[in-house]
């Protein structure tokens, strides 16, 4: 199989957006595993801004801010909220202060296009109540996503919303 540029291409656990050609003799879980790699385009692949770190959202997460008109609002001390994404990427779960979550997930191929879906809690009653349903509320409304260094940050029409650090 023969995969053009702007092809997706397994590194080192990062996909990428490459400006390269390469041939690939199979296909596992959507990632491309290259066998042969052949350069097509004299560009520079660090001055790309097109990096998709798509393994990444794969990993855990933990809130770090919220945004609320213009400005930031840290998560109340000592609660924690996390998100974490399934394997094939259709569905996540996490915790929302108080209570567990889950629910379906539409994450884009092609885009930074995200959509939490039909998310359902436990119902276990908190101090950090108001802050978890804001939570729940918030990330219904989220259509789109970026991921720089090891921040996760979830928008809403193009106005960030909230904010996530990698969980190591």
């Amino acid at each position: 199989m023969k995969v053009n540029a702007l092809s997706a291409v397994l590194f080192y656990s990062l996909i990428i957006i490459s400006p390269y050609s390469y041939s690939s003799e199979y296909k596992i879980q959507s990632y491309l595993y290259i066998s042969h790699i052949k350069k097509s385009s004299p560009n520079n692949i660090n001055n790309s801004k097109d990096i998709i770190v798509q393994n990444t959202l794969l990993s855990s997460w933990t809130i770090h801010n919220f945004y609320e008109n213009d400005s930031i609002v840290p998560p109340i001390d000592n609660s924690v909220i996390n998100l974490e994404f399934s394997d094939d990427r259709k569905s996540f779960s996490g915790f929302a202060g108080c209570n567990r979550i889950r629910g379906n997930l539409y994450i884009s191929t092609n885009t930074n296009e995200i959509n939490f879906n039909e998310i359902i809690s436990t119902k276990a009653f908190c101090a950090f109540q108001q802050q978890e349903d804001k939570f729940i509320n918030l990330l219904e409304n989220v259509n789109n996503y970026k991921v720089e260094d090891e921040e996760l940050f979830l928008i809403e029409n193009n106005k960030i919303i909230m904010s996530f650090v990698l969980t190591k």
